[in-house]
């Protein structure tokens, strides 16, 4: 350990004045030797080389700072001015290139303590990496002193990667090999000191320190503190008049004091430190004379070296001469002798590096024969040992019965293979050895292959069980486990057994051998999840990510229903396998459940996964699993761990600091999926969910929202195979450039939506747009396609668009709402008279699909198109003439009930129907078997026939009906999940709805009366809605709202539309029964309040949405408001050459007339003659 002194002042910086440097030369020159040659260059920098340091130099000005190296280490205690130079210097090295890593501890946040970081250069530098240790808050304090009032630069400015760590008084921890500790200092606004000790050295750093009771008792924690330190900076800034009488509690000592404290403390170096301000160097050397001769009057006590700090004073506290270590071909001996020092594990480490370099096989054995105690800083050094070391064990021999108490009482029995000799370990690790050999064959049953890999826990090995004829993995128990432990394991392993589940690595066996116990598992050697996101930064694709979350969801959610806990979730123990993921490792958390993990080294867990409570020594629960889920979820969805550095470090983190938004970092992420993730991180387990289950369900949620480009979509469609067939061949030409038009027709529930986003989500196609209809929208001109064009938007670049789709984009401003907001880049065209603008929309509107489509194939979705405005069915009508040579795929699906004959969709459909890129299919209810397939799927598990039986009767084989009846069944808790599957309810409990509406009626009236209130309101905005929206209709705190849509979203009642923030609900029928639940007064209001929200969010351009926003505030009774919309959204259709759609709305607007008060007939008289007279024109 080397220290480098480079700031000791106190208070205030004070430079050297010009008079004590005109001094300083004087006495130089007034004291030149008569013989010294001046004209020796030599002999001059020799002679001032032998001066005192504060005549050649000087102390300095510059306010506290002291440098720690520990081999490559750097740790920097305090941050007064004299931090600037140190900065400076350490830009020379790795912290000039963003490569370097500090470690900043501050006494505490007095301004001469921290008034030197805003100008530490490397904390300006990009990708260096600074983690700032205090009791105070001092993030807080840092931020304060750089507000714009006190500094020109903030702190946010500084773009090193800075971590604040708050650490607590008394309880020792490590950082980086080094042990630290803390006291608390007498000091207005408390100080602290810390002490420093690495394999060899102890350093003591006791500034801003006053001592009012000398009294044995009241120093003996600070002498225990200051105990054999190597050097101690302590706190001299004023003389014992200034601390008795003058300047008593101002938090200063003297260095008087300090030379009777670091005698009876044993120190070797005291450094007189933080000097008053006021003070020359002169004045300074003459009180380290006088400490120096006080020390000399009492020879009872050991003296030691007392030194005045200056800056630039360095010391190398490291001793000299180091014990060497016996090696042989077996093993590495280390034998120490009654007290066991640190760096004899220090060179044992060095060599066993040299070891792994030169790769051979050695096992270090420690022989404790000699030892009579260890303390716990020893054994804390030697866990820490064992924990670098890895896979390979440390073996511990002949410990004698008092050491053997101490391991056992601080709980570390377990983490060592302990032997009574030397011998005797010799014999194990030869025994365990053999056991590796191919062709050894354990307990007359398992052959053995070869050796897979060694950890903390043990050996794995490949083997055969000749016995079945099938490989396993082996996994031979470390012999560091003691009775109990192993006694505890078996329990847990004869819970794990029982685990059969796709996603879960099987258990087969647990069993003992001669003096071994291992376990037998399904052979898992495919890759883990560590190594796909080792030093990943990025988040996966999505979904690969939803892949492995679902699968390891589902895992998880079996094993809690059977009352079993992982403990130790985290990417080394998920295995990738061309089925799915496969978790393995449960119950591993459990050797270290009960203690406080801040307390000691980590022995088998991560401390990158684990949950506050798990941290606290609390009992494991589910909970504690969730938040390793959270964790996880974070780095598939985020890309890094929500917290990084060191274990402790890492831990405190887990305990205090909430995890950086997952948005930040990954934009793509919803906020839906955010707020998941956040709710999964939550300190307190009450916070988070209430199951696992519930978390299965929100993601299945997330996965089947509108479209999740290139998800597996692993939802199984049933009776649809024809239909899915003839989609995929259909894609598969429009694909070559030949265009498809495809129809699905059905009734209401009967999966036409499921079924197009399934279809669409197994083409993996590059673009992917949908258009929904809606009935309160269906007088709006070109509504659907006006949504396809927004989609299409949104998946690319302004970069990317090129002239020619700009100009047939800016034809397309006046009926694409906030098109110009989007894209500012496209300006509009001058409008035409409606006839002309109408040709020139279809136009520019076909020949920007063929443009587009060209240079990626289109695979588009028209959903309910009985409730499509006119406008959109002829432009689709129009477009239909262009399709064999536009690659793209049009999929539409239509309810038959809602279109009559004359309607334009039947139209359409006659005159394409033979055509030979059309195609058109009636979905039909399934079929029993088919409904048999669906709930079997649903519940992934066989359902009993007689239940199929009678809800595929009761429903009529309609899909979304029975969904609905086995979902509203759950909620009931008539199907539970236990013991690793579903059970059923008999049918004479079974009161089923009497039809689809009614089963939803059910299912909402299951929520709490809170979140059916905000579904309601979400059901006057609409089928879809805008999560803003919702926020004006409510005034509730957003992650209130998100609570209650996570809870919509997990019982399947609401969908989330991909990088928007726009819901949907997943079926119509759930928006009407929600809706129609409403009374008469409340949807006036809701009415009112939801028209207030459009018209906020339409701004600048409310006309877009005149459509929508006339039907709210027709449905709130304010009809003067209404008639202006009613009339704007005739007058756009009609500029577009609209003219149904304009005359629909002309006629509203006469309606919206009748109604109003007739006392303002003559009032809005110019607007009726206005409205008869567009009328007249149009017919």
């Amino acid at each position: 350990m080397k220290i480098t002194v480079w700031g000791a002042r106190g208070s205030v910086p004070s430079p050297l004045k010009p008079k004590e440097i005109e001094e300083k030369l004087f006495q130089a020159i007034y004291g030149l030797p008569e013989h010294l040659n001046t004209n020796d260059r030599n002999a001059v920098q020799e002679y001032i080389h032998e001066l005192p340091p504060l005549m050649r130099g000087t102390a300095g000005g510059n306010t506290s700072c002291v440098e720690i190296r520990t081999g490559e280490n750097t740790f920097i205690i305090d941050a007064g001015s004299g931090i600037r130079e140190l900065g400076l210097e350490l830009m020379k090295g790795p912290c000039g290139r963003g490569e370097g890593e500090l470690h900043i501890f501050f006494s505490h946040a007095h301004w001469d303590h921290v008034q030197g970081f805003p100008f530490f250069v490397p904390a300006f530098i990009p990708g260096n990496r600074l983690f700032i240790y205090s009791i105070h808050p001092l993030e807080k304090a840092l931020t304060e002193q750089q507000r714009p009032l006190n500094f020109p630069v903030s702190l946010s400015y500084m773009q090193a990667n800075t971590q604040f760590i708050t650490i607590q008084e008394g309880q020792p921890f490590t950082v980086k090999g080094v042990r630290i500790n803390t006291i608390r200092n007498a000091h207005p606004g408390v100080a602290y000191s810390f002490r420093f000790e690495d394999r060899h050295s102890v350093f003591v750093y006791a500034n801003d320190a006053e001592y009012q009771d000398l009294d044995q008792n009241s120093i003996r924690p600070h002498l225990e503190f200051f105990k054999d330190a190597d050097a101690l900076v302590f706190d001299t800034q004023y003389t014992l008049t200034d601390v008795w009488q003058l300047k008593e509690d101002w938090g200063h000592s003297s260095a008087m004091i300090g030379v009777d404290m670091a005698r009876q403390a044993g120190v070797k170096r005291l450094l007189l430190f933080h000097h008053d301000p006021s003070n020359t160097d002169a004045q300074l050397q003459e009180i380290q004379q006088r400490a120096i001769a006080y020390q000399a009057q009492d020879a009872s006590l050991p003296t030691c070296e007392v030194l005045i700090a200056y800056e630039g004073l360095a010391l190398d506290l490291t001793p000299s001469g180091m014990q060497d270590l016996r090696f042989d071909k077996e093993a590495a001996v280390l034998t120490p002798t009654t007290t066991f020092e640190t760096h004899s594990m220090d060179q044992l480490a060095q060599q066993l590096e040299r070891l792994s370099q030169q790769d051979t096989s050695s096992t270090p054995i420690i022989d404790l024969s000699q030892v009579e105690t260890l303390t716990t800083a020893n054994l804390k050094s030697l866990i820490a040992l064992q924990r670098k070391q890895g896979a390979s064990q440390i073996v511990l021999a002949a410990p004698s019965e008092n050491v053997q108490r101490i391991i056992k009482l601080s709980g570390y029995l377990d983490f060592f293979a302990i032997y009574p000799s030397v011998e005797a370990s010799l014999n194990a690790i030869q025994a365990r050895e053999a056991l590796k050999l191919p062709g050894q064959i354990i307990n007359g049953r398992y052959r053995i292959e070869h050796k897979l890999g060694e950890g903390r826990l043990g050996i794995v090995l490949k083997a055969t069980d000749i016995k079945l004829k099938r490989s396993v993995a082996l996994k031979i128990l470390s012999p560091s486990f003691g009775p109990e432990t192993l006694a505890r394991f078996i329990g847990l392993a004869r819970q794990i057994i029982t685990l059969d589940h796709p996603h879960i690595v099987r258990a087969f066996d647990w069993d003992e051998g001669d003096g071994f116990s291992f376990k037998v598992e399904e052979l898992m050697e495919g890759p883990t999840l560590q190594s796909l996101l080792h030093n990943k930064k990025t988040p996966l694709p999505f979904h690969q990510a939803m892949d492995i979350a679902m699968d390891i969801t589902r895992a998880l959610e079996n094993a809690h229903s059977r009352g079993i806990i992982h403990g130790d979730l985290k990417p080394q123990n998920i295995f990738l396998t061309g089925k799915g993921a496969k978790l393995s490792g449960f119950s591993l958390g459990h050797l270290e459940e009960g203690r406080n993990l801040l307390d000691a080294s980590l022995l088998f867990l991560t401390a990158d996964y684990l949950a506050p409570e798990q941290i606290q020594g609390q009992a494991l629960n589910t909970q504690t699993d969730l938040y390793a889920l959270g964790v996880l979820f974070y780095q598939l969805f985020v890309g890094p761990l929500p917290f990084e550095g060191n274990d402790q470090a890492v831990m405190q983190a887990h305990l205090h600091q909430p995890p950086p938004s997952p948005r930040k970092l990954n934009p793509r992420i919803s906020f839906v999926f955010e707020h998941l993730i956040l709710k999964l991180l939550d300190k307190n387990p009450d916070n988070r969910y209430a199951s696992i289950q519930q978390i299965r369900r929100i993601l299945q949620g997330l996965l089947a929202s509108a479209r999740y480009q290139g998800s597996s979509y692993k939802e199984m469609q049933v009776g649809r195979d024809k239909e899915l067939a003839t989609i995929q061949s259909a894609w598969q030409k429009a694909q070559q450039g030949q265009g498809q038009l495809i129809f699905i027709a059905g009734d209401r529930g009967i999966g036409k939506t499921s079924l197009i986003h399934h279809a669409a989500a197994q083409s993996k196609a590059p673009v992917m747009l949908l258009g929904q209809g809606c009935e309160q929208e269906r007088s709006r001109p070109f509504c659907l396609f006006s949504q396809v064009t927004q989609a299409w938007l949104s998946t690319i670049s302004p970069k990317t668009l090129s002239a020619k789709t700009r100009q047939q984009l800016s034809v397309l401003t006046q009926v694409v709402p906030n098109l110009q907001q989007v894209r500012p880049d496209i300006s509009p065209v001058r409008p035409l008279n409606p006839k002309k603008e109408q040709k020139r929309l279809l136009s520019s509107w076909i020949a920007f699909f063929k443009n587009a489509a060209q240079k990626r194939p289109w695979l588009v979705m028209l959903d309910d198109l009985h409730w499509a405005d006119q406008s959109s069915l002829e432009l689709l009508h129009r477009l239909a003439d262009y399709l064999p040579s536009i690659p793209m795929l049009i999929i539409g699906t239509y309810n038959p009930e809602e279109v009559g004959q004359a309607y334009p969709l039947s139209k359409i459909l006659r005159s394409l129907q033979k055509q030979p890129f059309y195609h058109h299919y009636r979905l039909e209810a399934l079929k029993r078997l088919e409904t048999q397939q669906l709930l079997d799927n649903i519940w992934k598990q066989p359902v009993p026939a007689s239940l199929v039986q009678e809800i595929h009767q009761h429903t009529a084989g309609n899909p979304f009906f029975i969904e609905q009846v086995v979902k509203g069944m759950a909620d009931d808790g008539l199907i539970a999940l236990g013991d690793g599957s579903w059970h059923f309810p008999p049918l004479e409990t079974l009161r089923l709805p009497k039809n689809a509406r009614e089963a939803v009626w059910r299912r909402i009236h299951h929520l709490n009366p809170d979140t059916q209130t905000l579904l309601r309101q979400a059901a006057v905005l609409g089928q879809t809605f805008n999560f803003d929206d919702l926020l004006k209709i409510n005034n509730l705190p957003p992650r209130e709202v998100l609570e209650h849509l996570d809870t919509a979203l997990a019982r399947h009642l609401v969908q989330e539309i991909p990088d928007t923030r726009i819901f949907r609900f997943t079926h119509s029928e759930i928006q009407y029964v929600l809706y129609a639940d409403i009374g008469p007064d409340q949807r006036r209001r809701l009415h009112r309040q939801a028209a207030q929200a459009l018209e906020t969010h339409a701004q600048p351009n409310p006309d877009y949405y005149a459509e929508i926003l006339t039907y709210h505030f027709i449905e709130a009774g304010d009809l003067e408001k209404a008639l202006t919309y009613s009339l704007k959204a005739a007058r756009r259709a009609e500029s577009v050459y609209a003219n149904q759609a304009a005359q629909a709305w002309y006629n509203k607007t006469l309606e919206i007339l009748d109604q109003l008060d007739p006392t303002g007939v003559s009032q809005f008289q110019p607007i009726r003659e206005s409205t008869l007279k567009s009328l007249a024109w149009l017919v």
